[in-house]
């Protein structure tokens, strides 16, 4: 089972929750065909590298746009291309991949896109040599298909600035509600489930709402 929850930037609150079987198409495509028949209609979207989101949230939502989480993509690439790279290639592939979380102005957008091509035009044709690859080219090749695919719409946050360009909320949420979920670990499966959907619930209304639940029960005990 997999937790799935949608949060709105501006609020920093969760306002639609469901388990699914797994993360795969099917699955989200479901979820988004429901959130457009209870009438959200998102403007924007902000989530990481998943194709099967990615495909699906296009499919549904045609003219949304869809901001890839910036620090997924240095995540990833910092991951892929090591902490030493020891490549001068890699190097500077790494010192470029750096600046990604830096970019907020429209000059910045431009430097990194003209910096990040150069690099890849001068060093693509090693990079995508297949003869004798070893881990660390195989590397550069992924780290270089990521943000290749993901530089359209890596920086929709400069024209806007109401599109989050990381999913850092909703990270914080999860971090939150794990924390909080250890501390019931001794309970069945479903009352671990019963427990996660009414924590998104609590955490989606306002807290005067919730102090008045909190008090209407403690009254009744």
């Amino acid at each position: 089972m997999c937790l799935i929850v949608i949060m709105d930037y501006n609020s920093k609150k969760p306002i639609y929750w469901e388990f699914i079987k797994k993360e795969d198409g099917n699955s989200i495509k479901k979820v988004l065909y429901h959130l457009k028949e209870i009438g959200l209609n998102p403007l924007t979207f902000t989530a990481d590298g998943l194709q099967s989101t990615i495909k699906e949230i296009f499919d549904i939502y045609l003219d949304t746009i869809l901001q890839r989480c910036l620090f997924h993509i240095e995540r990833q690439s910092h991951s892929w291309i090591r902490m030493y790279p020891k490549s001068d290639i890699g190097k500077e592939l790494k010192s470029i991949v750096k600046t990604i979380g830096d970019v907020e102005s429209k000059e910045e957008q431009e430097m990194f896109i003209d910096r990040y091509f150069k690099w890849f035009n001068a060093n693509k044709e090693f990079i995508n040599a297949h003869k004798n690859d070893g881990d660390a080219k195989k590397d550069l090749k992924k780290t270089t298909s990521l943000i290749n695919n993901a530089i359209s719409n890596m920086f929709h946050h400069i024209n806007n600035p109401d599109v989050p360009n990381t999913t850092g909320a909703l990270e914080g949420f999860f971090g939150h509600l794990k924390h909080h979920y250890r501390s019931h670990s001794g309970l069945s499966k479903e009352h671990k489930i019963s427990y996660l959907k009414w924590y998104c619930y609590y955490k989606s209304i306002e807290e005067k709402e919730v102090e008045k639940k909190v008090r209407k029960r403690a009254r009744k005990k």
